[in-house]
């Protein structure tokens, strides 16, 4: 009776040894897949834009068409990341 007890203790011992693993591997397993996903999704926008340009560049509007809105998006990434949100910033919720 002691024996089978203790092999059931050691049984649920180890299965929440397992359960305990798997839980701190999921949120690894998840940031990669993230990562993987980030980077597959990076790369069908690069070939899409690839494949786009030779028609693009027949066009009438030619390559200005997607040059504009590059160069907009370039400059709007460049002023977010030298603006700083302070205190005088009129779309920070606070009142003065």
């Amino acid at each position: 009776m002691a024996t089978s007890l203790g092999f059931g203790i050691g049984f649920l011992a180890i299965a929440g040894l397992i359960l305990v693993i798997h839980k701190l591997t999921t949120g690894m397993r998840a940031r990669r897949r993230a990562r993987r996903r980030k980077a597959d999704m990076t790369a069908v926008g690069v070939t899409a834009a690839l494949a786009l340009l030779p028609a693009l560049a027949k066009s009438k509007g030619g390559l200005g068409a997607v040059l504009a809105p590059a160069l907009a998006l370039v400059a709007y990434a460049i002023y977010r990341e030298n603006v700083k949100p302070g205190s005088d910033d009129p779309d920070s919720g606070k009142a003065p």
